[in-house]
């Protein structure tokens, strides 16, 4: 059996920090000086319980999530801060390096992570006025789409209104699709 080296390396791959990344709106315009809180992903489970088990079991139902949001914090208000509250969907596109150490071969790289996303506005908050200091405005939205891949590798597409959840390239709605005709 001949050793690949390739395949060693990628175990070894060590991803520890966001180096930069940069925030764009509606498919272009950048985003100023923003820091988000990604969403959580949690599944929606049915609790349940009786003869053949010992205890409650949480029975997740496949691709299926729990509402998710992203918050996008600001240093001050500004336009993107009001425009991102107008009532319609509006798209996210955040594209980020991050730092991975590659133990079997010594070395850093960059990796790409980028994170498409696409919500309606939840919550404005204007945040406080006070001298020399930030505003701490946010906006939060209600995301019904997001799609985040790896060095161009989609690792999760989570669709809400087309029955799509995807990870690593598995599809767990597939079967729910073709049993309702779609």
């Amino acid at each position: 059996m001949k050793f690949d080296i390739q395949r060693f390396a990628a175990i070894n791959e060590l991803a520890s920090n966001l180096t930069i990344f940069e925030a764009y709106q509606n498919g272009g315009r950048l985003i100023g000086l923003v820091t988000i809180d990604l969403p959580e992903f949690s599944t929606i489970n049915t609790d349940i319980s009786g003869a053949g088990i010992a205890g409650d079991f949480a029975m997740p139902s496949p691709g299926m999530l729990e509402d998710m949001e992203v918050t996008l914090h600001w240093h001050a208000v500004n336009t993107n801060l009001t425009f991102l509250f107008g009532h319609r969907a509006h798209e996210l596109t955040l594209l980020g390096s991050q730092n991975v150490y590659d133990s079997g071969r010594g070395e850093f790289r960059g990796q790409q992570v980028k994170i498409f996303l696409r919500g309606v506005p939840h919550k404005m908050t204007m945040g406080k006025f006070e001298r020399a200091s930030e505003t701490e405005s946010e906006t939060v939205l209600g995301i019904d789409y997001i799609k985040i891949s790896i060095d161009s590798r989609e690792v999760i597409e989570y669709d809400k209104f087309n029955y799509i959840f995807r990870v690593n390239r598995e599809d767990f709605l597939a079967d729910t699709r073709s049993n309702i005709g779609r």
